[in-house]
């Protein structure tokens, strides 16, 4: 029998580092926004620190991940949340408040959106709250899996843009359903692009376009030519297409096969599908041959 709340939390593997935007937070400042990712591994895990270095330097963008399970919120989620001394007090949807604590006593009083003393739904009073610094911020984590490290172990990248998680929301729930609810062990390349974006300028409310670096998703380009010879067999006109077979297999690559990974000429890190058949071609040849 499993134990409430020990056993019963489901699935996950070790987390050995971070992937960050910015530089370490100055005394009451926060760092730098760069254009690359600081990636920072547990004191522990200094073979994966110079495993990863050699591959990607010390201002790593595009880096290949991957995703390890095919539910997007076992793999990517954001809240809002507000903080005390460095302590998580406040997590809501934006609306209605799922956890909090007495930032005091340190006492649970709001637990899965419901109000321990009361039984009811919470809702958010920090979002708009007078001082801004004790509002309610956006924050996202998303767990990725470095595949030439080959570990089954996970770092978390972390953001507090809101227009990087509009971007990972969009992009993830695109690539999920564009194939057929898997995103499981498909290559994936993490990185900064610079975007125009509004945001405020200081003066009188008003706002004006910036240069910013963010988090972008893109499946890597050696997975998408295979996912678009699949699509295009599919597509094909019976009898053409009923003779299809072997197409790539929904997910990308499976985690037994990290081993396959390696890197091009330029030294990005891609899955190496050159030796994979192009069944649609041969269909349609055989159908062709009918037809003389």
């Amino acid at each position: 029998m499993p134990i409430k709340g020990l056993t019963d939390r489901g699935m996950a593997f070790p987390q050995i580092g971070d992937i960050r935007k910015g530089e370490p937070k100055g005394e009451n400042q926060p760092g730098k926004d760069l254009h690359w990712f600081r990636v920072e591994f547990d004191a522990t895990e200094n073979q994966a620190a110079q495993d990863f270095a050699a591959l990607y330097g010390d201002k790593p963008n595009g880096i290949v991940v991957i995703l390890p399970f095919d539910k997007i919120d076992l793999v990517w989620d954001a809240w809002r949340e507000a903080y005390t001394a460095g302590a998580m007090n406040h997590r809501c949807d934006g609306e209605h408040v799922v956890y909090a604590i007495n930032p005091k006593s340190g006492e649970i009083v709001v637990r899965g959106g419901i109000d321990l003393a009361t039984g009811q739904p919470v809702e958010c009073k920090l979002k708009d709250f007078p001082d801004k610094a004790k509002r309610c911020k956006p924050v996202g984590r998303m767990s990725v899996v470095i595949p030439q490290l080959k570990r089954l172990a996970y770092l978390v990248v972390h953001t507090t843009s809101i227009h990087d998680i509009l971007n990972i929301s969009q992009q993830l729930e695109a690539i999920h359903d564009l194939n057929g609810g898997h995103i499981a062990g498909i290559p994936l390349v993490l990185s900064r692009k610079p975007y125009k974006i509004s945001t405020p300028s200081g003066k009188d409310g008003q706002r004006a376009r910036r240069e910013k670096w963010l988090i972008s998703i893109e499946a890597d380009p050696a997975w998408v030519a295979a996912k678009l010879d699949q699509m295009r067999a599919f597509a094909l006109p019976a009898p053409v297409a009923r003779q299809v077979i072997d197409v790539p297999k929904p997910g990308g690559p499976s985690l037994a096969d990290l081993s396959d990974y390696d890197e091009d000429e330029n030294g990005d890190p891609s899955p190496d599908l050159s030796d994979q058949p192009v069944p649609e071609l041969e269909a349609l040849t055989a159908y062709m041959l009918t037809l003389k």
